[in-house]
């Protein structure tokens, strides 16, 4: 099956858009979610939501938390609270690593329903360790 390839203007503030790529039509667990921040985002104090719907049931959710400066990616049947995976991330924390001000873009990976990956503007994020 081809490609899905749809992307959404989001109704947060803090967002200006988010798009989902879908190599394989009939593969909705591989694929790449991405999240445009509008400027000053990552000043926000509440937790920036953004998500999609994976036809026929299943979706993609980011949330960054710019308090905690970390992002978490949940992939998984809609309106559940029990995901079929979730990853945290941690945002850069160099100081100066990351204007505030700025656009930015949060790209969440996943592959046969796992997430794998989660970028800040092309640079990779550091997984946060699992609490055991």
């Amino acid at each position: 099956m081809p490609a899905v390839n749809r992307q959404e203007p989001d109704i947060h503030p803090a967002v200006s858009s988010r798009a989902v790529h879908l190599p394989d039509g009939n593969d909705f667990g591989t694929g790449t979610f991405t999240t445009a921040l509008a400027p000053n985002a990552l000043t926000a104090t509440e937790t920036i939501e953004s998500l999609i719907m994976l036809p026929p049931d299943s979706e993609v959710a980011i949330h960054v938390n710019p308090v905690k400066w970390q992002v978490e990616v949940f992939l998984g049947p809609p309106f559940s609270s029990l995901p079929s995976d979730a990853r945290t991330f941690l945002l850069p924390d160099t100081p100066g690593a990351i204007a505030l001000n700025d656009t930015h873009e949060i790209r969440a990976e996943f592959n046969r329903g796992n997430i794998t990956a989660a970028f800040l503007d092309a640079v990779s994020l550091a997984p946060k360790a699992r609490q055991s």
